[in-house]
């Protein structure tokens, strides 16, 4: 997916952050949106690993889940009640990332990616903001557990 393996989350959400506040300035498209999501994808699951990992090392988990779906479920049972928000934001980045979607605006101060298929999302520049934020949120929430 990428050149570079990331390993840590704090530096994919650096990465985001720089798609999502520079390029989209200077470039206004679609691409870049994904990209940034992509990027917030890569961030949360790096977060997941690490605290699943801690989990196995503290003995309490057995061992680590060797899918996706798999880790979020076991992560779910795991955290407090009050991250659902955070894993249903990862849920709807994924809808995004993985399903056609048309671009409107493109170019111009208002671009705005909508998904095509059963359900529908729109996400515009201020949207992909919002949720940069909310990821460093749930990225900083999931690295203080483990302390």
């Amino acid at each position: 997916m990428y050149e570079d393996k990331p390993v840590n989350p704090i530096e994919e959400l650096k990465r985001a952050d720089h798609l999502v506040h520079v390029s989209m300035k200077y470039s206004r498209t679609c691409a870049v949106m994904v990209n940034g999501l992509l990027r917030m994808i890569s961030a949360i699951d790096l977060a997941v690993d690490s605290l699943l990992e801690h989990y196995v090392q503290a003995q309490k988990i057995q061992e680590l889940p060797s899918t996706r779906k798999e880790k979020m479920d076991l992560l779910k049972s795991l955290v407090p009640s009050s991250f659902r928000k955070y894993l249903s934001m990862y849920t709807t980045f994924k809808i995004i990332t993985e399903s056609e979607y048309r671009a409107e605006h493109e170019f111009r101060k208002n671009v705005c990616l909508t998904t095509l298929g059963k359900k529908q999302i729109v996400l515009t520049q201020p949207n992909l903001i919002e949720y940069l934020e909310k990821t460093k949120e749930f990225v900083k929430l999931l690295e203080g557990i483990k302390q």
